[in-house]
């Protein structure tokens, strides 16, 4: 695989110096050791707690003499009560923004916090299944027919209730389904929480004790969003960049204070009068306008699009509601003194805000605990490039390269003999152009994918005995191997996946 710009033509750091270098793995050993353990130790106990409520109430319903079945279906149940309890906790977007920005940062997993929230749907769905089913054979050893007692008793009917919504959440939820223009109907199918809980509370006579807290919680967080976080606001202008994708400016509100890295919900109510989506800002913190780069993946996504190519750069001041922001784990950068960003196609969007806050601060003389920056944005085509390349283009013209160092990747490539040659072509004659011919830009495009336990290696070597911070926005496959490459070399990690 080629190697990234960094790894072929970088001259070493000054801050690499003889004899201090660590291996990865000893690096590891004390860098990523501990937040795998307290991650392992978090995922221990919730399965132990779950192991623990299961064999309390199946001993206890045995012991006063019920049948294998219900005790079954009661020791699910109370791991339902645990599990119904905890699945708001990580929705809480206002609270964990509050918290992620505290010092409690370090010690609560908010980052995880949408993985978190999958596994205990997942864990809802299947300890609901497993409830429902040893209720049902229960019902089918009575005397009493099975439709009399699931339609004809209060219990019977309200679990129905709750498990049908349950399932049409769980199963519009699904990724493939998420991301291949089904958003809307997983949206719309999540406001079914509302009757989840409502019927749930009503079946489960202890669930209350379990859910009172959260539920009171999420009630504030529901206020909080309404009287705090909703602004109004319009858009300004708007551009339509290959590839479905369209970039929109918005009026900032007065009070709108954001980090970059952080991200907003937003409704176009000519559009559609209920829908929220969320965006990540992709403007500097510093800028008067808010930027979101919106990629068509579904019916609404489709349909601004469709309407901003209409518009043809005519006056829009379209009005607009925004929800926010909301933190992510890419505003911890600026906590950071070495930092790589990797950015997969749309990925780019904290990175650009964070890189536009970083480009003002240096034109402007502001403060930048940082000191190293190694950028990586990967594409599969070429003209998906354009839709940042003026903001890279005037990263290039403030010459920066000892401070923030582009590498840039077109992944739908193959590497053979034949598009080694047209490579050699290509960087021949963009030497003499003085700029790249697949993206425009001085820094030269790579072809292929990146080799990452190379390029972690060589960043390594240069920052031995410092900590280095990976920050990636993408797909949840390339993030995954991305982490693992990571604490390989000692690096902790921020993945943010959709």
């Amino acid at each position: 695989m080629i190697k990234s710009v960094a790894a072929l033509l970088g001259a070493p750091d000054d801050e690499t110096k003889p004899g201090r270098q660590l291996s990865g793995a000893f690096r590891a050993m004390f860098i990523v050791g501990p937040t795998a353990v307290y991650r392992n130790l978090l995922l221990i106990s919730y399965l132990a707690a779950n192991a623990y409520l299961f064999y309390r109430a199946f001993e206890a319903y045995g012991a006063a003499g019920a049948n294998l079945y219900v005790q079954i279906a009661r020791g699910a149940g109370a791991c339902l009560n645990l599990n119904g309890a905890l699945i708001l906790v990580p929705m809480m977007r206002t609270l964990l923004t509050a918290v992620r920005r505290s010092f409690l940062g370090r010690l609560v997993p908010v980052d995880r916090s949408l993985d978190i929230h999958r596994l205990l749907g997942h864990a809802i769905f299947l300890f609901s299944l497993v409830h429902a089913a040893a209720h049902v054979l229960n019902y089918r050893a009575l005397a009493v027919p099975l439709e009399r007692s699931l339609l004809g008793t209060d219990v019977g009917l309200s679990g129905l209730i709750a498990l049908g919504a349950l399932l049409l959440m769980w199963f519009f939820a699904l990724g493939f389904l998420r991301r291949s223009g089904w958003f809307e109907a997983f949206y719309f199918s999540h406001l079914l929480y509302v009757a989840f809980f409502g019927v749930l509370l009503y079946h489960a006579p202890d669930f209350w004790k379990w859910a009172a807290a959260p539920l009171s919680l999420f009630a504030v967080e529901i206020v909080l969003r309404r009287a705090h976080k909703r602004s109004s606001s319009v858009v300004t202008r708007s551009k339509v960049l290959p590839h479905g994708v369209t970039h929109l400016r918005l009026r900032r509100p007065r009070g709108f204070t954001f980090q970059p890295g952080d991200y907003l919900f937003l409704k176009l109510p000519k559009g559609s009068r209920f829908e929220w989506h969320p965006f990540t800002i992709s403007s500097g913190a510093e800028q008067d306008e808010i930027g979101v780069h919106i990629r068509s993946l579904g019916n609404w996504t489709s349909a601004v699009h469709r309407r901003f190519a209409g518009l043809r750069g005519r006056a829009q001041q379209l009005p607009a509601l925004i929800n926010g922001p909301y933190g992510t784990p890419s505003g911890r950068i600026f906590r950071s003194r070495h930092a790589i960003l990797i950015g997969a196609g749309i990925g780019i969007t904290p990175f650009a805000s964070i890189l536009e806050s970083l480009v003002h601060r240096r034109e402007h003389g502001g403060e930048i605990s940082l000191r190293k920056v190694y950028f990586f944005w990967l594409n599969r085509g070429r003209k998906s490039f354009q839709w940042f390349a003026e903001l890279l283009t005037r990263i290039e013209d403030l010459q920066l390269q000892r401070f923030l160092q582009l590498n840039i990747y077109m992944t739908d490539v193959k590497l053979d003999a034949s598009s080694g040659l047209m490579k050699i072509g290509m960087d021949l004659l963009g030497g003499e152009a003085q700029h790249d011919l697949t993206t425009g830009l001085r820094t030269v495009t790579n072809f292929g994918r990146p080799d990452w336990p190379t390029i972690f290696a060589d960043i390594s070597r240069r920052h031995a005995y410092r900590s280095v911070n990976v920050f990636f926005c993408g797909p949840g496959s390339l993030g995954a191997t991305i982490r693992g490459a990571a604490r390989r070399y000692g690096f902790r990690d921020r993945n943010e996946v959709f």
